[in-house]
């Protein structure tokens, strides 16, 4: 006997995912079906973005303790990359022994809308839905823009703010645009938050290529003042040379900001579109791949290493 567990609703979970569309859930099934909808996939030409990215599921497992049913520690391997077969099969069965528990994470596009999303199994088999990172012991609130937002990777698992979550096992908001003017639209996205300050750091984006330099002198000062109550706060670019005047304006702003703010931090990333590394992590001088997502994931999460765990 099959039953069918619905685990995601837009309409009913928006506000609890927000930006972030995540979904795990643990089981011990040899085989489950994944049930998923989208819609508004977003029209246009996108070649530097995975079809997975713009409107599939990228699925990953880890195996969970031998003691305990919901306690996984294993590290996470890739399951599949998911696209426009909304009714996919999975067989885990070379991947996991009979009875064994695992944890199953779910990711879902940044091109369109996930609408729905539900998992058959048999009747007998374990399942519980999870939490979204309902044990994680930080929250970070990520702000940006084309790199934020995911614009280069393959699937949403490879958003660096995605790799944070997962490999640092915090709670990670994500508000992102995909537009070349982005502080002003998360100066006003901000204001809609209740309490900032619930937030033990805050990692903001402060360039990019297309950015206007009126946007930069106007508004990031003004979502550096948003975010001051929070414990610890990134500014951070990783652009190509041709924006040097642009990056002179972020310094100079971060650097009177410290000043009397200790709890800031100014994190220049530019090396990934250096020639060492422009050819592997980069697609142009605009949009990162995966391999700068990782990049930006290991120089980031250092920071956050640094100032939450005090290492």
């Amino acid at each position: 006997m099959v039953k069918e567990y619905t685990l995601y609703k837009a309409e009913e979970n928006i506000e609890a995912y927000g930006d972030n569309v995540c979904i795990s859930f643990f089981t011990d099934a040899q085989r489950f079906v994944i049930n998923y909808a989208v819609d508004e996939v977003k029209a246009g030409n996108f070649p530097h973005v995975g079809i997975t990215a713009r409107e599939g599921l990228a699925v990953l497992y880890r195996k969970c303790k031998e003691d305990t049913k919901n306690n996984c520690s294993e590290p996470w391997m890739p399951v599949d990359l998911l696209s426009r077969d909304y009714h996919v099969s999975v067989n885990m069965s070379h991947m996991i022994r009979k009875t064994e528990k695992y944890e199953v994470l779910i990711y879902g596009p940044i091109l369109a809308h996930l609408i729905q999303l539900s998992i058959e199994a048999d009747a007998e088999n374990y399942f519980q839905a999870k939490v979204p990172c309902g044990n994680c012991k930080k929250i970070l609130f990520l702000g940006g823009g084309v790199e934020t937002y995911g614009m280069g990777v393959t699937s949403a698992a490879m958003m660096f703010s995605n790799v944070i979550r997962r490999h640092d096992n915090v709670t990670a908001d994500r508000i992102s645009y995909n537009q070349n003017d982005y502080l002003n639209l998360i100066h006003g996205s901000l204001k809609n938050i209740a309490d900032i300050s619930v937030y033990d750091a805050v990692i903001i984006e402060a360039d990019s290529m297309g950015q206007r330099k009126e946007i930069v002198n106007d508004y990031l000062k003004k979502v550096l003042e948003q975010v001051s109550p929070c414990g610890h706060i990134m500014i951070w670019h990783s652009t190509a040379d041709a924006d040097s005047e642009k990056k002179c304006i972020v310094k100079n702003i971060v650097k009177e900001w410290t000043e009397s703010h200790e709890n800031c931090a100014y994190l220049n990333l530019d090396f990934i579109f250096t020639e060492q590394y422009k050819d592997m992590c980069t697609y142009s001088n605009k949009f990162m791949n995966d391999a700068g997502n990782v990049m930006l994931y290991r120089s980031i999460s250092k920071e956050i290493a640094r100032y939450l765990w005090n290492i």
